[in-house]
């Protein structure tokens, strides 16, 4: 039985997404046991902002490109009513600073470099990164660093928009 494009796309994303999950799992080591649902949700979130790229063409081997047809992804954009920044990213209700959406350093400075980054105050998970070098590399980007929000998991950094500039 012939396989569709359909099919063919299908299989490469649960492939990729199997891999992903699995070298994830696999960098975060030993720590990924103490809190597996927290991780897991943290793959989860990178995951879907990874698979939106790919829904573009983003990051797709070219054999494969060829295979789907060149307008695939044109059709997948037409056929699917998603927005490319409107991920669903973690919130925080924070006393002082109110709702505020949870970003990993990889997401920030990923949809920063690609000019689609608009939160004027959100809070960034530094995740293993050091964190004098994640607040230097959001303050490269024009924010200033606040703050912190505590949880009982982790330590969030708190960023705004520099209204000095």
């Amino acid at each position: 039985m012939d396989s569709t494009v359909e099919d063919i796309w299908a299989a490469y994303l649960l492939n990729r997404k199997t891999e992903y999950l699995k070298s994830f799992r696999h960098d975060i080591g030993r720590e990924y046991n103490s809190n597996s649902q927290w991780w897991d949700s943290l793959a989860e979130r990178e995951w879907e902002v990874i698979e939106e790229r790919l829904r573009t063409g983003v990051g797709v081997e070219a054999q494969l490109k060829a295979q789907l047809g060149e307008d695939f992804f044109e059709r997948q954009l037409a056929n699917e009513d998603f927005d490319l920044v409107a991920t669903e990213f973690e919130q925080v209700n924070t006393a002082d600073h109110g709702l505020l959406n949870i970003f990993t350093i990889n997401d920030f400075v990923m949809l920063s470099n690609q000019g689609i980054f608009r939160d004027e105050k959100f809070l960034i998970d530094k995740q293993r990164k050091w964190e004098k070098k994640t607040i230097t590399q959001v303050e490269e980007h024009g924010y200033v660093h606040i703050g912190y929000w505590p949880t009982n998991e982790i330590v969030y950094i708190i960023f705004e928009v520099d209204s000095s500039e």
